[in-house]
């Protein structure tokens, strides 16, 4: 149950917000089955101790995700979660209702992650451009010039630049969205998780590695310095993960 004095001192957009992320689970979950009548807008702010207002905002922003079916006259149904809804509710999904990790989700989220880059990485060898390879290819050369004025530094927005360089050079959109997407999922563990993960840097042999494989399309050598950047991310989430399945495998052993 939602802790109503906690929810009366949210402000009303992102109460609708909340609210919204709360169905949602419900509805993933399995609590209001699928082809299941939801409770009135009255009943959810009685039981949330929420204005009505808050409840139909929020029920039009699942309604738009597709989780929920609107009925004039009947009422609201739950619906399966499809693929419309996939990408929009991933910040509902990486937690449960507590706000804790959903550590199966992040597994998936990760596997998929390395198959995505993996594939869009190929792609952006064999499609590149000649002004698109220059562009890459200065954004590695500017990275190392500034490393031999000043040393390794924070160079996230400049692997941001690299990689969205990389991105674009696949020449198709739905990969662009998804690193999009993908990114801001990243971005958001630490929030999630409380911590604050050292950023990440490539190696000076990796950088003219990747310069090297676009130079020459040489897709082993992309692949080779793209594991250590998968790897990185990987193995500082890893004792999140393993701690997370050992207090449920603790849990599970009790009941």
């Amino acid at each position: 149950m939602e802790n109503m004095e906690a929810l009366a001192r949210i402000p009303s957009k992102t109460l609708s917000s909340h609210m919204a992320s709360v169905l949602s689970r419900r509805i993933i979950d399995g609590v209001y089955k699928e082809g299941e009548k939801l409770p009135t807008e009255r009943q959810l702010s009685e039981e949330f101790g929420v204005n009505r207002h808050a409840i139909r905002e929020a029920i039009k922003r699942i309604e738009a995700l597709g989780l929920v079916q609107i009925r004039h006259g009947s009422g609201i149904y739950a619906q399966k979660l499809n693929m419309t809804a996939g990408i929009e509710i991933f910040n509902t999904l990486l937690t449960d209702n507590e706000g804790n990790l959903n550590v199966d989700f992040l597994k998936d989220v990760l596997e998929f992650r390395r198959h995505y880059l993996m594939n869009l990485i190929l792609l952006s060898l064999r499609r590149r451009k000649p002004r698109e390879l220059g562009k890459i290819c200065r954004i590695i050369d500017n990275i190392l010039f500034d490393r031999s004025k000043r040393g390794v530094q924070d160079e996230s927005a400049d692997n941001y630049s690299l990689f969205q360089a990389i991105v674009l050079a696949t020449h198709n959109h739905v990969y662009y969205l998804m690193y999009i997407t993908v990114s801001q999922v990243m971005q958001r563990l630490p929030i999630i998780l409380d911590v604050t993960f050292p950023p990440f840097s490539f190696s000076e042999e990796d950088l003219k590695k990747m310069r090297h494989a676009f130079e020459f399309s040489n897709e082993k050598e992309a692949l080779e310095v793209l594991e250590s950047y998968l790897c990185f991310m990987e193995n500082l989430l890893k004792p999140y993960i393993e701690e997370a399945e050992a207090a449920e495998k603790d849990k599970e052993e009790e009941k």
